[in-house]
């Protein structure tokens, strides 16, 4: 907690929060994933998966089977259709879990909530403001770090170097998350916002609980200036991991883009610029709710299983020779984190 926190006796009511998210491969990562948004007040989850290989499905499938998730397969598939994310968000939109929840958040398996005020969880921010119609989280990148391997451990916690938090005199443009209350206000639910009905007296804040601009709350943008907009939460994004694990992701797609999973991709999405150590917080809680998980010895053998699928399918795809020139890309710019570390650290070197 910062020193200007909310007191912590604010009045906290239950409620229902609910998460819907696509996910196709992303077997090693589900379980610190639900683990920490649990922790933040999550309550229902609903988990579209697309072709997998590493048993993501599997996984899904154990989690409702144990009442963690509601699984089912994208409906994009059945409409014959590549429009993954709209299909599955327009079925998930009339789900009951959805339909008798408080709020809902589309939310990605790459994303992780940080909230710096009240008792840290979703229901003492929303309690905090009392219960606003919408809060869109600025997102912060978070890069390579220097780390070319795909390894075991929490992506929080291997995963420290991101992009700017305080950007200087220009604008700073980012994309958003929103979690909003479900009511008719809502039109339309989409990956980075909903949209909304245009009239008075909506409350939509941004992630240091003022109003957000009227031109992006009546509007379409998906993103908007994070200048001071991080003060009391922000959405820290792994979207490209170690660079193995983005060479994998280069293999699957983009849910939304397809196309969009290049070498560019991999220098914009892993500009880190300094040091952020503040999701390690998190770490223990995440532990403990895990390992929760894992004492169910079918989860524990199927995620173990996901982590010897994806380091399989990773040197399959480091042999092909169509694949190296990506692959000399992203080791590159792993170099260039770790020259650019060392430089900021003033040693001439840095730990990979």
């Amino acid at each position: 907690m910062t020193k200007d926190s909310a007191p912590e006796t604010a009045v906290i009511t239950p409620m229902r929060i609910c998460i819907i998210t696509l996910m196709k491969n992303e077997g090693p990562f589900i379980l610190e994933w639900l683990a920490h948004w649990r922790n933040l007040g999550v309550t229902d989850f609903i988990v579209f998966s697309n072709d997998c290989f590493d048993g993501t499905d599997a996984i899904l499938d154990r989690l409702d089977a144990l009442g963690v998730v509601q699984h089912l397969p994208n409906p994009a598939y059945l409409a014959d259709t590549k429009r993954f994310h709209r299909q599955a968000l327009a079925y998930g939109s009339q789900l009951r879990r959805h339909r008798e929840a408080d709020y809902t958040m589309i939310c990605d398996t790459d994303e992780f909530l940080h909230i710096d005020v009240a008792d840290g969880t979703l229901p003492g921010l929303l309690a905090l403001h009392d219960y606003p119609d919408a809060i869109s989280f600025g997102e912060l990148l978070f890069g390579f770090g220097g780390r070319e391997s795909f390894e075991e451990g929490l992506v929080t916690e291997r995963f420290t170097w991101a992009i700017d938090m305080r950007p200087g005199a220009r604008r700073a443009r980012r994309g958003v998350k929103t979690i909003a209350k479900v009511t008719p206000t809502v039109l339309e639910w989409n990956n980075h916002r909903p949209q909304m009905e245009r009239r008075r007296g909506i409350r939509w804040l941004d992630g240091a609980g003022v109003p957000v601009p009227r031109k992006f709350r009546v509007g379409t943008d998906r993103g908007y200036d994070v200048r001071g907009r991080y003060d009391q939460a922000w959405l820290a994004h792994y979207s490209v991991r170690s660079a193995e694990s983005l060479l994998l992701k280069m293999e699957r797609g983009d849910a939304v883009r397809p196309d969009r999973l290049t070498a560019n991709y991999a220098r914009k999405r892993s500009s880190a610029r300094e040091e952020n150590l503040t999701m390690l917080r998190y770490g223990l809680a995440i532990r403990r709710e895990m390992g929760r998980f894992l004492e169910d010895p079918v989860l524990s053998a199927l995620h173990t299983a996901a982590i010897d699928a994806h380091h399989a399918r990773i040197a399959e795809l480091k042999a092909d020779p169509e694949m190296a020139e990506v692959w000399k890309t992203f080791r590159e710019v792993c170099q260039t984190e770790i020259a650019t570390r060392a430089e900021r650290s003033g040693t001439g070197e840095a730990e990979k």
